[in-house]
């Protein structure tokens, strides 16, 4: 018997991480190759480092990366360098779907490129269920800006970005797909898991353990964030954010995608930014590393 995909996506510093090991002790597998546990995510990431790094080969044939906010070039699912990558990828996935146990995949970056998993799936005849995890916009931005030392704004595009990539998904190819926020399982989890339990189908469901997941002592990105707080970026993604708020299947959402100032003009001055982002970063981590020795 095929066994069932669950999908857990959404932006960087949601909480997919932990949405996926709650989901995990519901009764799903994991891939065998996850990444190590760190100072930023000290429960584990619960994310494959084969399919992270594949993810990160797809981006670079397209000449982005997973914090490069630019929507993709129309054309994008024919690019030969990425379809060369996407082969190698699917013998990949078609490696680890061969279990006898439900199977949970998450990775954010996975967000940006469902328009080639949900067919690749759908054609092998899976049975899949899309996760959409989302957090408010300032947090996440924070938080990106802690880790990542990325500017506030480019945390916020990045937030736009991968949300409405899932959404135009969803509105595409009609997976059976919710949502649920960052909020809800980590205030409310017996009442979350019970909603994802029953919508999952998910057999003989022991939530018990899987509420103890949630620890609100690990949320250290609360408040406003310099150079998106306050602004009209921000506005726009709280308005979308505040739709998504509540448990629903997302073909349920009815919200207008169109890209917000600045993205509305395709960032056509993100490469001249990137480099200057990048700069930022390094200088950043140069500094932290400074701190430590002193």
């Amino acid at each position: 018997m095929t066994q069932p995909v669950l999908i857990v996506c959404g932006m960087h510093r949601c909480g997919t991480s932990m949405a996926a090991q709650m989901c995990g002790l519901l009764g799903y597998d994991f891939p065998t190759d996850l990444m190590e546990p760190n100072v930023w995510n000290v429960q584990g990431y619960f994310e494959s480092r084969s399919l992270a790094k594949m993810h990160d080969r797809l981006f670079q044939a397209l000449g982005s990366a997973w914090w490069d906010p630019r929507a993709f070039d129309d054309q994008w699912q024919a690019d030969p360098k990425l379809l060369a990558v996407w082969s190698e990828g699917q013998e990949l996935i078609s490696a680890m779907l061969a279990r006898d146990r439900p199977l949970l995949i998450k990775d954010p970056r996975i967000s940006r490129f469902l328009p080639l998993w949900l067919p690749f799936l759908q054609a092998l005849n899976i049975p899949h269920r899309l996760l959409l995890v989302v957090r408010r916009p300032s947090e996440v931005a924070r938080s990106l800006f802690s880790r990542d030392h990325l500017p506030g704004f480019v945390g916020g595009m990045l937030w736009w970005r991968y949300v409405t990539d899932v959404l135009r998904s969803v509105r595409a190819l009609e997976p059976d797909a919710n949502v649920v926020t960052y909020d809800a399982l980590l205030t409310r989890p017996e009442e979350t898991l019970d909603m994802i339990s029953r919508w999952a189908a998910i057999e003989n469901a022991q939530p018990e353990q899987a509420c103890h997941v949630p620890n609100p002592d690990l949320r250290r990105s609360s408040g406003q964030c310099h150079g998106f707080s306050g602004t009209g970026l921000e506005r726009d993604c709280e308005i979308l954010f505040e739709c998504l708020s509540k448990p629903q299947s997302l073909l349920e959402v009815e919200v207008a995608l169109d890209d917000p100032w600045p993205l509305q003009s395709g960032l056509d001055w993100w490469p001249h930014m990137a480099p200057l982002v990048r700069k930022h970063q390094d200088l950043l981590i140069g500094i932290r590393g400074l701190s430590r020795m002193v």
